[in-house]
């Protein structure tokens, strides 16, 4: 996984100039993207670690919208392969990711998705590129977590075992890529209000702690 996060100044300072709306100029930019991904989509396939066209597509994916937009490639669920473009949990910017995939072209072998679906974790193992450049792999199994009850969403209190090594960015990226996998990211977004990740609970959460494997199945019992 990559995160997309160039600030597009020239693209604004293009769009003064010639008087051209921003849409336009993105949806410009939108169609160049699925041009060069249906081009470069079975290089892809053949390799999804291919360092190259990975970078590529992190440069392509930063001139689609504004900060924030990340990009997830892997095996799909009803195709081969899958391309995410996420807003990375920013309600603000699922607009933009629906916009985009909905532009896409038939890509044979790919499905495409403009948020984060579940994954088919029998254990929530992953990796994650940390902000040192670092590949991390994780294993969650034992972690745990207890939600708060917050108005119609929750907040939940995730504590990663086993990460004291990790900068505080990692493990919250860590636990924002866990929770996207169990639950997907527009669950994720609907039922979680925050995220806080803790290194121990207070007392008062005790009776509320449970193992993060359970936390998809305890949400739908609290529907």
């Amino acid at each position: 996984m990559s995160t997309a996060s160039a600030r597009c100044y020239e693209r604004e300072e293009c769009c003064s100039r010639t008087g051209r709306s921003q849409d336009e100029i993105g949806m410009r930019n939108v169609d160049a993207f699925w041009a060069w991904f249906a081009k470069n989509s079975v290089r892809l396939s053949n390799n999804l670690e291919d360092e190259r066209t990975l970078r590529e597509l992190d440069r392509r994916v930063s001139s689609l919208g504004p900060k924030g937009l990340s990009w997830e490639v892997g095996p799909g669920h009803e195709r081969p392969f899958q391309l995410v473009i996420s807003a990375s949990g920013n309600k603000d910017l699922l607009k933009r990711t629906r916009a985009i995939i909905s532009a896409a072209p038939n890509i044979p072998g790919w499905e495409l998705h403009f948020a984060k679906p579940p994954k088919d974790w029998v254990v929530p193992r992953f990796s994650f590129r940390a902000a040192t450049g670092q590949e991390i792999e994780i294993n969650a199994e034992a972690w745990e977590y207890a939600l708060l009850q917050f108005r119609d969403a929750f907040d939940i209190l995730v504590r990663p075992m086993g990460c004291q090594n990790l900068s505080e960015t990692d493990r919250s990226m860590a636990v924002e890529i866990l929770l996207d996998g169990l639950l997907g990211e527009m669950e994720r977004m609907r039922r979680i209000a925050s995220i806080e990740v803790v290194t121990s609970f207070d007392e008062g959460v005790g009776e509320n702690i449970n193992k993060i494997g359970v936390l998809a199945d305890h949400l739908r019992s609290l529907e």
